[in-house]
């Protein structure tokens, strides 16, 4: 039985992104998969030549000296081919009921569109925004800073957006506008750490990019790299238990029999499924409040065709919100209800066909009937087609009523939180892992540190949601095996050149 330096559970992008980075520290690394697809939620597929994200759209900080571009200059994947610019002059379209407004990739840009619409607001507009780019400075894992105030990183992880919000503007439609990328993690105004907000909303406004083949070229790239640096991949080999002894583990199994050894383990599966493995091995206290650790929202998801697409312009995203008030912005009430918020991705990759996705927030409690059932059966289930097929025609219904009328439209599927959860293993079918709110994130997140001596835990549960998340996350959990300061230190020489260069 081969003995590993690490073995990593799940293939999302955190776990990946932590293999690459051990095994090019030359630790020996075998990362297992319980499904036939590597990637997570960045995963993508392709069904009759058109090819549909399952959940990465875009992502941010990739123009050179920036987070993600650094980071991935430093694993050394080759980035041509793998990304395209959005639109810089306004890649994401926020249309509310009484205004629309669009934010591009350029902080005075912004701030003029914003000030169009507000024109009283305008001093305002501009002081948040020079705070935010002044916040998401101070992450050391973002701007790779081995030294940072941790007086002041307390400050700002323990005050929530809609404190910030209130200091600058009292005008709800302003703070809807300024808070609309609650959507990109999930938690609203009043809960989640302004700094969580600042860092997202920074990464976009540097540079904002689609993923040019899909998500899984992007997966596919890394693995490369992955193997190629002694990585092993394992798919399908779904652990089903962890051998425990003087609180280290020392043995996972897998449900085909399978036996990995390792010094250290990393999970990249939810917290909360991993330490379901250990639990009798954990304080009452810690699962007590595991177990009372809010979810993100889940969420709905159309993946279409459309042959006539004269409401939408390539490279650009379009975010339809039906409140315009920031503690309502995300809400999500029952299967019956109007869409809180629609999300629509409308790549153009101009080399591949590439099909249309409109996302909706949604609940598990929509679909309990149904979440035993495998996926046959859910499949054959009439009232589970027609519970879908019920919301999708809201979905459309609400768009019409903002005056987007999508003909001829071919629907090639609608995945629920059922479909998330079982593809993605996140409970209830979260999109963002945890609720990131004050409470579980900052000095009261969950690891990368667990109770088990050589278990670490990574991913958007540990740090925030998304893409860019995901991976300084394995970065941070990285950081307790070869070192967290001569990693941040690398990172930052390679960040001074390509942006000196």
């Amino acid at each position: 039985m081969k003995k590993y330096d690490v073995v990593i559970i799940g293939s999302g992008i955190s776990s990946i992104i932590s293999g690459l980075i051990l095994t090019k520290h030359r630790k020996s690394v075998c990362i297992l998969e319980q499904h036939y697809t590597p990637g997570g939620y960045t995963h993508s597929f392709t069904k009759n030549g058109v090819m549909y994200d399952t959940g990465a759209h875009y992502i941010g900080a990739l123009d050179k000296g920036r987070p993600f571009h650094t980071l991935l200059t430093y694993l050394d994947i080759p980035m041509d081919g793998l990304f395209f610019p959005l639109d810089r002059h306004g890649y994401d379209i926020l249309e509310f009921p009484s205004f629309s407004v669009e934010y591009a990739c350029d902080y005075e840009q912004t701030i003029s569109n914003l000030s169009t619409i507000f024109r009283k607001e305008s001093d305002a507009i501009r002081r948040y925004f020079d705070y935010v780019k002044k916040v998401a400075l101070q992450f050391p894992t973002y701007e790779y800073d081995s030294s940072y105030d941790e007086a002041s990183m307390q400050k700002i992880m323990n005050t929530s957006l809609q404190d910030v919000l209130d200091t600058f503007t009292r005008r709800p439609r302003l703070q809807s506008a300024l808070a609309a990328y609650c959507t990109l993690h999930g938690v609203f105004p009043k809960d989640v750490p302004f700094g969580i907000h600042a860092v997202v909303t920074d990464s976009l406004m540097h540079s904002v990019h689609g993923l040019r083949n899909g998500g899984q070229a992007f997966v596919d790239a890394l693995l490369v790299r992955f193997k190629n640096q002694g990585g092993e991949l394992f798919m399908q080999e779904k652990v089903v238990d962890l051998d425990i002894e003087n609180s280290l583990i020392k043995k996972v199994t897998t449900a085909s029999g399978k036996h990995f050894i390792a010094e250290w383990i990393i999970s990249g599966i939810h917290p909360k499924a991993i330490f379901s493995f250990v639990r009798k091995h954990l304080k009452k206290a810690f699962t007590n409040r595991l177990d009372n650790i809010q979810e993100s929202a889940s969420f709905l998801t159309i993946y279409g065709e459309f042959k006539d697409v004269k409401h939408f312009a390539p490279l650009k995203n379009y975010y339809y919100f039906q409140q315009e008030s920031p503690d309502k912005l995300i809400e999500v009430g029952t299967a019956s209800d109007t869409p809180s918020c629609i999300f629509l991705s409308h790549p153009n990759t101009l080399d591949r066909k590439t099909g249309q996705t409109i996302i909706i927030p949604a609940k598990m409690e929509w679909f309990k009937r149904w979440e035993n059932l495998c996926s046959n059966e859910r499949k054959n289930d009439g009232a589970y087609n027609s519970i879908k097929q019920t919301i999708a025609q809201k979905i459309l219904k609400t768009l019409a009523s903002r005056g987007v009328s999508i003909d001829s439209w071919k629907t090639l599927d609608i995945s629920t939180p059922i479909t998330n959860r079982d593809f993605n293993g996140s409970i209830d079918g979260s999109a963002y892992g945890i609720y990131h709110s004050i409470d579980n994130t900052g000095v009261r997140a969950l690891g990368p540190r667990t109770h088990i001596r050589n278990l670490l835990i990574t991913g958007q549960s540990t740090l925030f949601p998304g893409m860019l998340g995901a991976a300084i996350s394995g970065l941070r959990s990285c950081g307790h095996l070869i070192g967290i300061r001569s990693l941040l230190e690398e990172l930052k020489k390679i960040q001074h050149t390509n942006r000196k260069g």
